[in-house]
């Protein structure tokens, strides 16, 4: 197995920055929502640091619920008890793994483009697949995002997430992180399962936690406060983007139980 090597990583807050994205991708996509937005802007981030990648880069993309900024008004149409109807176009708009499509798209890539959805640990189970892809060299490189559009209403959100009494900002963001060979940090180990997650990790490591995971007692950075599913991947890019950090792992747990835990170390 290869060593797999992560040669940059971006966040995105949502709702993305319009002049922004106008800036980047002009006119070229219409009708495409936050959702997809702030997946090619967090893409952008990336890619754009690092050209002349093959057009054959594979795109993961975890999700805990998708883009329900266009799905609940989708849902809400079909069901008025008045006037059920909704435009053809809405339907396209809500389909979930349209993210990783037009990210494909918008960049000209030919490899898979993927679409997982674990909840809490949406982003940690698309991160398992892309690194267990590079490792065994079935592709070069990976893009990898965890991405989340949120509808909160009164409360709805934290209702959806199994959260009620949680201490929490209920929020939305993407991350988005490049693997491949060589880059600044080392990704060596991706797990989800039932063990310890506490369990192996380096003493050095500056252990990092998902809001799930707030009971694990360790020293360092306090838990994360954002609640929405893929907070843990934008957690992790900041991460590597700091210059405190070199060893982190992190922890997060899926609400029926498995753990998730990613480790990676600074060359």
């Amino acid at each position: 197995m290869r060593e797999v090597g992560i040669l940059g990583a971006s966040t995105v807050g949502v709702p993305v920055d319009a002049e922004a994205y106008r800036e980047r991708f002009a006119n070229r996509f219409r009708r495409v929502g936050t959702y997809v937005e702030a997946a090619q802007l967090g893409a952008a981030g990336v890619l754009d640091a690092h050209p002349g990648l093959p057009r054959d880069l594979a795109v993961f993309i975890g999700t805990g619920l998708a883009n329900l900024d266009t799905i609940v008004p989708l849902i809400e149409a079909i069901f008025h008890p008045r006037a059920p109807r909704c435009s053809p176009l809405a339907f396209a708009r809500s389909v979930g793994n349209a993210a990783a499509f037009y990210v494909a798209q918008a960049f000209e890539l030919e490899g898979p483009n993927v679409t997982v959805s674990q909840e809490e640990i949406s982003f940690e189970a698309a991160l398992l697949d892309a690194w267990l892809a590079v490792r065994s060299g079935e592709v070069e490189h990976a893009l990898v995002g965890g991405l989340d559009v949120l509808v909160d209403g009164d409360g709805a959100q934290r209702v959806r997430m199994g959260a009620e009494g949680v201490p929490g900002t209920v929020a939305a963001g993407a991350a988005f992180l490049l693997l491949g060979a060589g880059g600044p940090w080392v990704l060596d180990e991706v797990r989800i399962g039932a063990f310890d997650p506490l369990d192996g990790v380096h003493p050095e490591a500056t252990v990092l936690r998902g809001w799930r995971a707030g009971g694990l007692e360790v020293d360092g950075p306090p838990v994360e406060h954002r609640l929405f599913g893929t907070a843990s991947g934008v957690r992790f890019c900041e991460a590597l983007n700091d210059e405190r950090f070199a060893r982190i792992t992190h922890v997060q747990r899926h609400r029926e139980g498995p753990w998730a835990r990613i480790s990676a170390r600074r060359r």
